[in-house]
This record gives C-alpha cells, structure tokens and sequence, in this order.
C-alpha cells in the first residue's frame, strides 16, 4: 500500500500526537508499504511542546511555502484567514454558530499550503489511502478535498473524539451533522480506544455506523525502558534528584495534566498522609499542568518541573516512587496519551477512584496497578509503600504495549479493507 498521512503534528514536535503519527510512519514502512506525510513547520522553541495552542500559532522564522525532507512535507501556516477575519466580526451566539459549520476557522490557513505542496510534490502518486489524523478538526476537511479531487480513499484516525461529553444541546445538534458530512465518504476510522470507539457509535448516525473501524492504541517502543535521559534536560533531572532527596517518596504525573482529571483525590490524601509523616510525599508535575486550582497553591509538597525530551519522561517515570494516574469523571474513556507509557515502565501506577472499563485489559498486564476505592485506601497504599510492602513486579506480557503491535494491525485492517 502508498499512505499519505496528514497531521499538524509530527516529530520533530515533542507531543503525544506527533510520536503517535511518527509510529505509524515506521511502522509502516517497516512493513514494506510506501509512506508520505503532510504537516506544519515549527520553530525549534516551538518544537518543545511547552504550549497548550501550538497548533494555533505561527512559525515566526519560516518564510517559505514548504519544505520537503525526504518523504516528510513541512509547510507553513497562516493564523489569519478569510473565515476566521469573518467570524471575528459576526455577535457571539452567531459567531459560535459560524464556527461550527465551517468546522475549524482557527486552523483554515494550513489548507492553501497544505493542498500546493501536495499538487507540487505528491500530485502524481498513487496512494491507496489518505490517513488524516483529528484533532484539529481542519484534517477531516483537508482528506475530504484531497480524496475528492484526486480520488482517493481517505481514512479519519481520531486521536480524541470530535462529538465529546460535553457537547450539548444545539452543540450536539450541529456537530452530529458536521460529523456526518465529513465522515459519510470516509473508507474507514480509526480510534485510539476501545472506549472513544463505543462513545463514536453512540453518536453516529446509521451510515457512519456501518464504515469499517478499528481501535489502534498509541503503544510504546519496545526500547523505551532504556535508563537515558537528554542531555539538554540535565537541569530538570538535577532539580528532579534534589526533590527525591529530600523525601521518602516521590509520586509523579508526566505530561499534560487536563481540566476535569481528578487530581484532587492525591492531593488531599498525600496532604493528610504528610501532615502526620511530617511532609515524607512529594507530588512532582512533569509538563503542563492545565488543571491548576486552589489546591495546588496551598500545599508545599507540590513542585513543577518544565517539560522535558520524551526519553527523559520515560527515565524519571522509572526514578520515581510511583506515578499517578488521574481519571476523567464520566469520559467516554479513561485514557491519556502517559497510559501505556506507565504500565510500560514497570513501576507502580495509583489511580484515582473509578477507571473507566476500557483500561482493565490493560491494567490486567501488570501487577503494578492500584486502585484506590477512597482516600483511605490511597494513605494506607502510600504507607505499605514507604515500608515496602508493596513493590513492583515485571510485565505479565508487553507486547499489547507495543506501537509496532498497534500499527501492525492497523495495516492488516487497511489491507483488508482495501480489498472489499
């Protein structure tokens, strides 16, 4: 099979979305099909994924259209476009309206730049599918008019679902019907859980419904236990140990902590268990930390750490004495892009309250993980950690984990479907 993948996002970007994209690049190509892949230019600042609206802003040192490096197409991008310049001027109730039905107006500018350096470069392959990855939502639009113009399948990989729990009312109304629109002509679908796919059915209508699917998880490199970090993160790793020094246990949370996570549940816990162990727990933030309420500032065993290379995440996550896992209230799933990468190091997990079903396979692969039932439970697991008690054990069996095994069966699922 030739692939052209579309995404805003793509290495060297340091996010979750772009390692998920490169992954099925190699994978890909490991396996004998033929690879290209479209997306933006960023600014090497840029490219450390400190910001939670890198895909809104500009490249400030690029200035041309694109640039080709082997068979990866890096483009420009505009913030100001005729939609979005129109929605700036239209009351607000209208303008939420507008915006709907244009589907993405804060992202259009990519279009121009993304559809010329396909005509200059790709125009002339033959491509068995067009894998465009959501979100933002301006990728469905982009495989829509690709695969319209030049007649190929194309193929939406959702990362996060486009119709959430929190659309509502006329919200709902609106997107169900963009959601048709763009989807209707789509070959296939791709989702990144079991629990994003239930929750896409249950909003769909009857002939999105029927379009083949398949769940691919984003996984982890089989290396990715290698005891490394970048030299570039030295800093962080120093403050990182001076922490660890200076408390009896370290609990850390990687990546991108969300509003509606339930991060309160450690923090009152770890704050009653210091009160009277005489402030032992240190909660350590690693990224951007998005959910920063009250609680946060009131307590001193909390530190922030800046965001770091992805192979220096995955050393600390092994350095620390357990790593937290916060779940979303009532989301159509319970998990983050750090998942699999916790279960991955061998080192114990603790959740919050009430995973959603869609992690049990998983957690079913380690030993490691612990589920508090309450804030009770969460003191006494921090306790039998301090003396011991409890430490953590191998896999059971990784290779459930694994991008490679994920991709693998993405391609199997394209190549049969290709035949259909």
């Amino acid at each position: 099979m030739r692939i052209l993948l579309l995404s805003l996002y793509y290495p060297p970007l340091n996010t979750i979305a772009s390692f998920r994209l490169k992954a099925f690049e190699k994978y890909l190509t490991e396996a004998g099909h033929l690879v290209d892949v479209i997306t933006r230019h960023y600014d090497d600042e840029q490219q450390k994924g400190q910001s939670m609206l890198l895909g809104k802003e500009p490249s400030k040192n690029f200035d041309e259209q694109y640039i080709k490096d082997a068979n990866v197409i890096y483009t420009n991008f505009d913030t100001t476009n005729t939609k979005l310049s129109f929605s700036a001027k239209l009351p607000p109730g209208i303008k939420g309206i507008y915006n709907f039905l244009q589907l993405d107006v804060f992202h259009y500018g990519w279009i121009h730049y993304a559809m010329m350096a396909f005509e200059k470069e790709f125009k002339y392959n033959t491509y068995d599918y067009i894998v465009a990855s959501y979100g933002p939502p301006i990728v469905m639009l982009l495989a829509k008019q690709l695969s319209k113009q030049y007649n190929i399948p194309y193929v939406i990989d959702f990362r996060d679902s486009y119709i959430d729990e929190k659309d509502q009312n006329y919200q709902l109304f609106i997107k169900k019907r963009m959601q048709h629109v763009f989807l209707k002509n789509a070959s296939a679908l791709l989702f990144s859980t079991d629990g994003m796919r239930t929750f896409f059915q249950k909003n769909a209508t009857k002939k999105l419904k029927k379009i083949p699917s398949c769940t691919v998880y984003n996984g982890v490199e089989e290396n990715g236990n290698l005891m490394e970090f970048a030299i570039s993160d030295n800093t962080i790793v120093k403050q990182f140990n001076e922490i660890k020094k200076n408390h009896s246990h370290i609990l850390l949370h990687t990546g991108t902590l969300y509003e509606g996570q339930n991060i309160s549940f450690f923090i009152n816990a770890i704050a009653k268990y210091n009160k009277h162990e005489n402030n032992q727990v240190a909660l350590i933030f690693l990224g951007l930390t998005e959910n920063k309420n009250e609680l946060f500032h009131s307590q001193n065993f909390i530190y922030y750490l800046s965001k770091v290379k992805h192979s220096t995440s995955l050393y600390l996550q092994k350095q620390a004495s357990a790593l937290l896992l916060p779940i979303w209230d009532k989301r159509y799933t319970g998990f983050s892009g750090k998942t699999l990468e916790y279960l991955h190091s061998g080192n114990i997990i603790i959740t919050s309250p009430a995973p959603q079903q869609d992690l049990f396979p998983f957690f079913e692969l380690s030993q490691n993980v612990i589920i508090p039932a309450n804030e009770e439970a969460l003191l006494e697991t921090l306790e039998q950690i301090r003396s011991k008690k409890i430490v953590a054990t191998p896999l059971l069996d990784p290779q459930k984990l694994y991008r490679k095994y994920w991709v693998n069966k993405m391609a199997d699922f394209l190549s049969q479907n290709n035949t259909l």
